[in-house]
């Protein structure tokens, strides 16, 4: 190699399989699409972070990084560690925002940019919580981190 880093694509084509810690899986894979699902809710809590600000910029930005870090150990399903406080964190602030919002059950809030953007993360968040349970290795905390997510951020998005 001349010093240059290897090139990300392969220019092989894929046949619609994909690298996942050395082992090829179908890109319909349950843990692939449970992975990808993932992704996509990193990329647009990403988006709606942008245009959030104060504690709320600060709860995405935590939970963030919780989702990365739980994709790491890619072909086992990601795991969230209820272990270390992750489950117990959302369910402090889900309380928090439970006091000052007036939300009684499902509400349209498509009020302003961070209200549109947090209700298309908890409908990416409830994606990403049933290709979980689709699944063969999903696991318990990953799923209640989902559910409690998804709560969360239909209490930020109505907190505006």
């Amino acid at each position: 190699m001349s010093g240059r880093a290897a090139s990300i694509s392969t220019k092989t084509g894929d046949g619609g399989m994909t690298d996942l810690q050395g082992a090829r899986l179908s890109k319909a894979d349950p843990r692939v699409e449970a992975l990808g699902a993932l992704d996509e809710l990193d990329a647009v809590l990403a988006d709606a972070q942008s245009v959030c600000t104060g504690e709320t910029e600060e709860i995405i930005e935590a939970v963030r990084n919780e989702i990365f870090y739980a994709l790491m150990p890619a072909l086992n399903l990601p795991r969230i560690d209820s272990q270390a406080g992750s489950l117990s964190r959302l369910e402090t602030w889900i309380a928090q925002f439970e006091e000052v919002n007036s939300a009684k059950g499902f509400v349209r809030n498509w009020n302003g940019p961070a209200a549109l953007k947090l209700n298309i993360a908890r409908t990416i968040c409830r994606r990403a919580e049933r290709r979980a349970a689709a699944a063969d290795r999903s696991t318990e905390s990953l799923l209640a981190y989902l559910n409690r997510l998804s709560d969360l951020l239909f209490l930020l998005s109505n907190a505006r």
